[in-house]
């Protein structure tokens, strides 16, 4: 106890310690972003709203995890599980998601600092009966507070990266005791559940549940706006989206459009940058690249000359996946990790990725052993496969059909979630 004690206040130490950098660094994101330098009395752990009652919180750190937060979240509402849901996110991206995803009721604010004295403003405002993190967050502050106060605390859609799980390991004498608040840790795979075993977390607070990201919910309103968007590209050609994309990426995609361009000439290449704050800088690279191009946010009629079409906006991504016929998934190419390649697959896009894709491994594999994911370790290679796949339309429907097929497999986690959960809710509960 007295070692756990320790270990508590000298990581509070170095929290306090680095607050001002974590200060610093918001400010100058907010520079490019200045989204980053609003509402920061929440992260300080004041919100506008509370005290609430019989409440369940869920934070999903940026858009990925707000997006698996999503389907699980609509049950519990659905269920009627709890009076009130608040959804934090630590991003602006993250919490546009939020806004523009979940319902108007569900209270809204960024995760405070994890540090007591905010942690401690921030619950009474909460109050939960359920603390639920998405995916790999922890804070052990805010855990502890959920294990002093018998708040039952679940990590759901757990994973752990290869690389985070070699960094955990080195400071396992701390890491433990924190993911051992938890009462449950509902695993994507087999293979997290033996990371965070090996950890020592308990083995019976891991459920292996499988990944949530596999339940997507396809919005038919994005979907026919997409179909309304590729009948204002007709009569073009071939349409390939690159999605998600990250600085040193898009220079090699527009490259590889300019030798599509060469063999297919009405091909038109929709490229969505994964961060706001790069849509200028995306802009003005097309325009270095001498493309004609236009930008989503103008909202106007599409010009028939274009050949790069820029998918500045954001909640956008399903509308240019519906509007295209073949997808590039991004920070792949570049050192990223990679994101997530289950949406286009959901439409029955081909996907094409680069090699870098520890944060989606798993889904990885079950695609490309499923025919139905292409990794490509550069740009050559991108376009040689790209090109050669539109040289054959009928591989194009059967990887479609694979790709669907895959994503069907594999539904129902948030169905076993949501079991998982309602176990540890008080009797009793609506």
């Amino acid at each position: 106890m007295k070692y756990t004690s320790i270990l508590d206040k000298t990581y509070n130490l170095f929290t306090y310690l680095a607050l001002p950098g974590i200060m610093g660094h918001l400010l100058i994101k907010s520079i490019k972003n200045s989204e980053y330098h609003k509402r920061y009395p929440e992260r300080f752990g004041h919100v506008s709203f509370g005290p609430l009652s019989d409440s369940i919180w869920i934070h999903g750190v940026s858009v990925g995890e707000v997006q698996s937060a999503h389907p699980l979240a609509k049950k519990i509402l659905e269920q009627n599980i709890c009076r009130d849901m608040v959804v934090t996110s630590t991003t602006p991206t993250g919490s546009e998601q939020v806004q523009n995803t979940f319902p108007k009721s569900i209270y809204h604010s960024y995760l405070p600092y994890d540090l007591p004295f905010f942690v401690n403003r921030f619950f009474p405002s909460v109050n939960p009966k359920l603390v639920m993190f998405m995916e790999t967050e922890i804070w052990p502050n805010i855990f502890k507070y959920c294990h002093n106060s018998s708040i039952p605390l679940v990590i759901a859609n757990a994973r752990i990266s290869p690389d985070s799980f070699k960094r955990y390991q080195k400071i396992k004498f701390f890491i433990s005791p924190v993911l051992n608040y938890c009462q449950k840790i509902l695993a994507q795979s087999e293979k997290d559940a033996e990371r965070f075993l090996s950890l020592g977390v308990s083995p019976r607070k891991i459920i292996t549940t499988g990944n949530i990201k596999f339940d997507i919910e396809l919005s038919e309103n994005k979907i026919e706006k997409g179909r309304k968007l590729r009948e204002k590209f007709a009569p073009k050609g071939p349409i390939w989206v690159a999605a998600s994309t990250h600085n040193g990426e898009e220079e090699q995609l527009l490259d590889v459009h300019a030798k599509l361009l060469e063999k297919e000439p009405e091909a038109l290449l929709i490229i969505v940058p994964r961060h706001p704050e790069r849509f200028e800088t995306v802009a003005d690279l097309c325009s270095k690249k001498g493309y004609q191009f236009q930008r989503h946010s103008k909202r106007k009629g599409v010009d028939p000359d274009i050949k790069v079409y820029l998918g500045d906006t954001m909640g956008d991504l399903p509308t240019y996946y519906a509007a295209s016929d073949i997808a590039f998934v991004g920070g792949s190419l570049a050192e990223i990790g990679g994101h997530n390649m289950l949406e286009p697959s959901a439409l029955g896009l081909p996907v094409f990725t680069g090699p870098h894709l520890f944060n989606f491994q798993e889904i990885a594999n079950m695609l490309q052993e499923n025919q139905a994911l292409s990794i490509v370790n550069s740009s050559e290679e991108l376009f040689q496969n790209l090109y050669s796949l539109l040289q054959h339309p009928a591989n194009i429907k059967t990887i479609s059909e694979k790709a669907k097929q895959v994503v069907h497999d594999n539904k129902g986690a948030v169905e076993k979630t949501l079991k998982q959960i309602t176990e540890l809710l008080p009797q009793g509960t609506d």
